[in-house]
């Protein structure tokens, strides 16, 4: 038994030695572990600085972009207003000229209703004046003919006045001369 129980020890033993040999390259490997995982450690620590400083910088950067964008849109609202107001204007000044338009073209068309019917007129009384001018032509030539006439009338006749002055001349004459 005493030898069993040397056997057992020895066994013991030798799993106890495998055992400590097994622990000490466990804590060896954890040490390494341990010194690989803290060296991960430091570097996402340092990652994750990195990241947060980024996250910072990009959030301010954000938070400008929104305040531009804020702005821009901002600006870009009254644009729209001022060009709604613009196009509002000009609809209204639209409407406004559309009217003074049609009024006009009624103005244009009673404007050339009065001109035809003054075109008419001036053809009427030109029609008129021609047969006036026509009318006054053959009254001339009817007053020249008849101041012709008239001339050859009055020669005639102060003719035949002279001839019977001359006559009763001569008719007085030979009485006288009788007397």
């Amino acid at each position: 038994m005493m030898e069993e129980a040397e056997r057992k020890l020895k066994e013991k033993e030798e799993e106890l030695g495998r055992l400590r040999s097994e622990f000490d390259e466990f804590v060896e490997s954890s040490k390494e572990l341990e010194q690989a995982m803290e060296e991960e450690l430091k570097s996402k620590d340092t990652e994750m600085r990195k990241l947060a400083t980024r996250l910072e910088s990009e959030s301010k950067e954000k938070k400008l972009l929104q305040e531009k964008w804020n702005k821009a849109e901002a600006e870009r609202l009254d644009q729209i207003t001022s060009l709604q107001k613009q196009i509002d204007a000009l609809k209204c000044n639209e409407e406004s000229l559309k009217g003074k338009n049609a009024r006009l073209e009624i103005d244009n068309e009673e404007l050339q209703a009065r001109d035809r019917r003054m075109e008419s007129e001036v053809m009427v009384l030109q029609t008129k004046l021609d047969n006036a001018l026509e009318k006054i032509a053959f009254l001339e030539q009817d007053q020249e003919d008849m101041t012709s006439t008239l001339k050859e009338t009055n020669q005639r006749l102060l003719d035949e006045i002279r001839d019977l002055k001359a006559e009763i001349v001569a008719l007085r004459s030979p009485a006288r001369t009788c007397e």
